[in-house]
């Protein structure tokens, strides 16, 4: 068994998600049901984010502990009464 590549793996990612969309709208139109559609755009918004992550610069590992830091700081202050 080989080990996936990088762009394998967002190429599965994408394909999987286009996929899922559509047999959401499909049973949309099979049930007369437009929540369905409302899960298809869900899961395309869930692509676009996925894929803007994918190319976007990544952090630095001491950023991503501020911001952990500053989250766990934020959440502390929220149940405290503000």
């Amino acid at each position: 068994m080989s080990d996936m590549e990088k762009n394998e793996s967002i190429e599965r990612y994408r394909e999987g998600l286009k996929k899922a969309a559509d047999c959401c709208r499909q049973l949309g139109a099979a049930q007369k049901n437009r929540q369905w559609n409302q899960i298809a755009f869900n899961l395309e918004g869930i692509l676009q984010k996925g894929m803007t992550i994918y190319r976007n610069k990544s952090i630095s590992r001491s950023d991503a502990l501020a911001m952990i830091d500053n989250r766990v700081k934020t959440m502390k202050a929220e149940q405290n009464g503000g």
